[in-house]
């Protein structure tokens, strides 16, 4: 009786265009400003031959991130409650728990900056140009990784593992708490 709700909630908030548009921002920005807009584009020439256009660098650097996140903003700002057929409106519990399906692979790319950011010696500032070295230098002979002992991979590895182990355990937890509370009662 209840399968319609349920999967409109899931629709609504963990596949909708939010968390897409918050995956977009950040893959724009590390491309083009991490990576680099001129390594991106000779990566291109390699690919099919020829130099790209120079507008797409002004879509890759500007562009794309401004209006994905004045997307994000406004559409966050002006989101309507969600319903169903125009007649049943969901209550507070079941939004809310809607967007926590959507803040939780959300938080996967804070939470792994941090994550990374925690895990490497020195300052911020030390962190930050060891990484900008190892993008200018793609040589794996001389990057930042391969001077990286092997305790401390499997270190990075065992926490990265901790982490996904931890989001897992709260969806399922939260996909638990909401099917036993709220969707068994509506089969008695």
């Amino acid at each position: 009786m209840g399968g319609i709700y349920i999967f409109q909630i899931f629709d609504y908030y963990g596949a909708s265009g939010m968390v897409l548009l918050w995956f977009c921002f950040f893959e724009s920005i590390v491309v083009a400003h991490f990576y680099g807009v001129d390594l991106f584009c000779h990566n291109i020439k390699e690919m099919v031959g020829y130099m790209i256009h120079g507008w797409f660098r002004i879509c890759w650097l500007w562009l794309t991130p401004i209006c994905t996140l004045g997307i994000l903003i406004f559409s966050t700002i002006q989101a309507l409650p969600l319903t169903y057929n125009r007649t049943y409106f969901y209550p507070n519990w079941a939004l809310n728990t809607g967007r926590t399906l959507a803040l939780v692979p959300m938080a996967v790319i804070p939470v792994y900056f941090v994550l990374y950011l925690l895990t490497r010696q020195g300052t911020l500032k030390d962190v930050s140009e060891r990484f900008l070295i190892e993008l200018d230098n793609p040589n794996p002979n001389t990057t930042f990784k391969k001077t990286m002992e092997r305790s401390e991979k499997a270190d990075i590895a065992e926490q990265a593992r901790q982490l996904v182990e931890l989001a897992l355990n709260i969806y399922l937890s939260l996909n638990i708490y909401f099917v036993g509370v709220y969707v068994e009662p509506l089969y008695e």
